[in-house]
Order: structure tokens, then sequence, then C-alpha cells
């Protein structure tokens, strides 16, 4: 529930969601460190900083679907996947400990007769 004192806090407290922790704790930190003068005068410029920060927390949590796994290669005794997202046009290299969850890779091993 907002207050009146929210109305002069750089974000509102229900705006980022579960972020909201991670984004108060960064914007408290550099209020601690320069001070509420600090604050004053650069308190728009917090709510971007905030807003860049649940952007960031958002995609780092951002799960991605796989369309399929393309192939395989072995490169210093290490197995790589390359895989192809759905909606992104590159590609990306994978270790299994990334991907063994996916029904794609089990796939892909079955059918390449690889060892899950």
């Amino acid at each position: 529930m907002r207050t009146e004192a929210d109305d002069d806090a750089p974000f509102h407290s229900d705006q980022f969601g579960i972020y909201h922790d991670e984004c108060v704790a960064i914007v408290n930190e550099k209020i601690s460190k320069n001070g509420t003068k600090y604050y004053e005068a650069v308190k728009g410029q917090l709510r971007g900083w905030v807003k860049a920060i649940y952007v960031f927390f958002k995609e780092v949590d951002a799960e991605y679907e796989v369309e399929k796994v393309v192939r395989h290669r072995t490169a210093r005794k290490k197995v790589m996947f390359e895989i192809k997202w759905k909606g992104f046009k590159d590609t990306t290299w994978e270790p299994p400990e990334n991907i063994k969850h996916l029904r794609e890779y089990r796939d892909y091993c079955t059918t390449n007769g690889l060892e899950l």
C-alpha cells in the first residue's frame, strides 16, 4: 500500500514486484553513502537507475525456450551443444549441465547415440 512518504521515494514500493528488495538495497546503499542532499539532487536519476536494475534482474531471471539442439562438438575433452533458441537468430554453445534437463537435449542424445 502506498503512503504519502512514497510520493518522494525514487520509486513506489510495489512497482518492481519480486525485484523490489534488490532494487531498494542498491538505491539505499547509494543514498547512505552520499547523504540525503545527494538524494534530493538525483531523485529523478535514481528512478532511472532502479528501472535499469529491474530490467537487469528480469533479464537474468528470464527463461528462454529451446527450439532445437543443432549439433554437438568436443573441444578439449568437453562436449558442447549448439542450441537454437526460439525467437532468436543466433545460436549458442552450451555445456550439458546447462541443458541436461531439457527434452530437446535428451531427444538429441538418444537420436545421435550419445550418453545422457
